[in-house]
């Protein structure tokens, strides 16, 4: 018995000793604060560009509000491949990956949280969103995204329906995050970088969706489409600086 429970003590210690080492490959500091501040030195994370291409993808979640996900507590699978064009404009292999799927749940017509779990590379990454609604059509949101339990992002968010305007507030990679959207049009700062977006979101026919997206993030250009390209199927393609995003995003 005494050789079992030293056997099962040193099994707990070397898992304890794997965590540590697997969330020291990608943060060798110790605070949570800390570990977010160090991802910003982090070769995916070190650039303006990159920073806003791992923001809170802005057309893959018009296209899913698109699909109606919310209302009907749709599931929802997500794939974002990162590229670098050559100087030719010519795409690379993917050199970064999201997979995520995601889940709606809540209670009634007032509260609504969004799930998703997946990986980053080799990394897992995870997303929720906890919003609650009031009258006549205002909504608060909370989101937070955990990557190898390093939070690195925390946004509180207020939404006027009325007024077609959201309040976003908190921080990503430890830095501010700032901004006011009205209808189409975003302007603040995102991760302390100057950041401006125009998002429009066009449905001519039923089962026909579009979405273009245009602005900046701090000296670099952004700009994005995506379409509905079958049912419950649909295509992004950003371009962050010299990054390419192409994302899948299927609903179930």
């Amino acid at each position: 018995m005494v050789f079992r429970g030293i056997k099962f003590l040193l099994i707990l210690t070397l898992m304890s000793t794997n965590l540590a080492q697997a969330k020291k490959a990608i943060c060798p500091v110790k605070t949570n604060l800390e570990c977010a501040n160090y991802l910003r030195n982090y070769p995916l994370f070190d650039t303006e560009y990159k920073i806003a291409a791992n923001y809170v993808p802005i057309l893959p979640l018009r296209a899913l509000a698109n699909a109606d996900v919310y209302k009907e507590k749709k599931s929802f699978h997500i794939e974002r491949f990162y590229h670098v064009k050559n100087l030719s404009g010519e795409l690379g292999k993917p050199y970064q990956s999201i997979i995520l799927d995601g889940e709606i749940g809540g209670f009634g017509i007032f509260s609504r949280s969004i799930k998703a779990k997946g990986k980053l590379n080799e990394f897992d990454l995870e997303y929720e969103n906890h919003m609650s609604f009031a009258l006549p059509r205002t909504a608060h949101m909370k989101v937070t995204a955990k990557l190898d339990d390093i939070q690195f992002l925390n946004l509180k968010i207020r939404s006027d329906g009325n007024a077609m305007t959201n309040d976003v507030e908190g921080n990503f990679f430890a830095k501010e995050v700032k901004y006011h959207t009205h209808w189409r049009d975003t302007y603040g700062i995102l991760a302390g970088i100057n950041y401006k977006i125009n998002a429009v979101g066009i449905v001519k026919e039923e089962n026909d969706f579009q979405v273009s997206l245009n602005g900046d993030v701090g000296t670099h250009k952004i700009t994005g489409s995506g379409k509905l390209v079958s049912e419950n199927c649909y295509e992004t393609i950003e371009d962050y600086g010299p990054i390419t995003v192409k994302t899948i995003i299927t609903i179930k």
